[in-house]
C-alpha cells in the first residue's frame, strides 16, 4: 500500500524506513535459530527417522523459532534457551546409538523410551531452572518448552507415541514444581 502523503513528509518516510529496517534486522535475527532447527532436522534424519516426519516437525519447529524471535518480547528470549533444553531429548537416542543400541519406530526397546523420557526431563529441569529469572516467568516456559518439545520430538519420534508423550510429559513434570516452589523474583508473574 502507497501512500503519495508519506513520500512526500520527510519526516514519514524516515519513520517507514527506520521501521522496515526494524523489521528486516528482526527478520535476520530469527534465520539463526532456523538453521538450528535445520541441524537438529539433520541428526534427526541421521538416526534413521521418516524423512516426512523429520521435515514436517523442523519445519514447524524452524516457523516458530522464527515467529517467536522476530516478535521479540518474553517468547523471543525463550528461543535459545527452549531450544538448548530440547537437545538433551534430541540427543539421548543418538548416544544410544553409538553405544550399541539402534532405535527405529519398527522396532524399539524399552531403553528407547527411557531416553526420551529422561531427555524430558532434563530439558523441563534446565527450562524450569532458566524461567526462575524472568520477569514473565510461566510465559518463558511456555515459549520455551514449545521448542524445546519439538526439538525433542526429533529425536523421541523412534520411540513412536509413547516416546513423544512420555518426553513431553516429563518435559513439563519436571519443570512446573521448580517454578512452583521457587520464590518468585520483583516483578515477575
Amino acid at each position: 500500500m502507497h501512500d503519495s502523503r508519506i513520500a512526500e513528509d520527510p519526516k514519514e518516510r524516515a519513520r517507514l524506513l527506520a521501521r522496515r529496517a526494524y523489521e528486516r534486522g528482526r527478520l535476520r535475527l530469527g534465520l539463526l535459530p532456523a538453521l538450528l532447527t535445520l541441524l537438529f532436522t539433520l541428526i534427526s534424519l541421521s538416526l534413521g527417522r521418516e524423512p516426512l516426519y523429520s521435515g514436517a516437525i523442523g519445519l514447524g519447529l524452524a516457523a516458530i523459532a522464527v515467529l517467536f524471535t522476530y516478535r521479540g518480547g518474553i517468547p523471543g528470549r525463550a528461543v535459545l534457551p527452549g531450544l538448548v533444553a530440547g537437545m538433551p531429548p534430541l540427543l539421548f537416542p543418538w548416544a544410544l546409538r553409538s553405544v550399541g543400541h539402534y532405535c527405529t519406530s519398527g522396532s524399539c526397546h524399552s531403553l528407547c523410551l527411557l531416553g526420551c523420557v529422561s531427555g524430558g526431563l532434563v530439558a523441563g529441569f534446565l527450562l524450569g531452572k532458566w524461567a526462575t529469572n524472568q520477569s514473565a516467568r510461566y510465559t518463558f516456559l511456555a515459549s520455551g518448552g514449545i521448542l524445546a518439545t519439538g526439538a525433542g520430538l526429533l529425536g523421541c519420534t523412534m520411540a513412536g507415541a509413547a516416546g513423544m508423550v512420555g518426553m513431553s510429559a516429563a518435559l513439563v513434570l519436571s519443570s512446573v514444581p521448580i517454578l512452583m516452589l521457587s520464590p518468585t523474583p520483583s516483578g515477575a508473574r
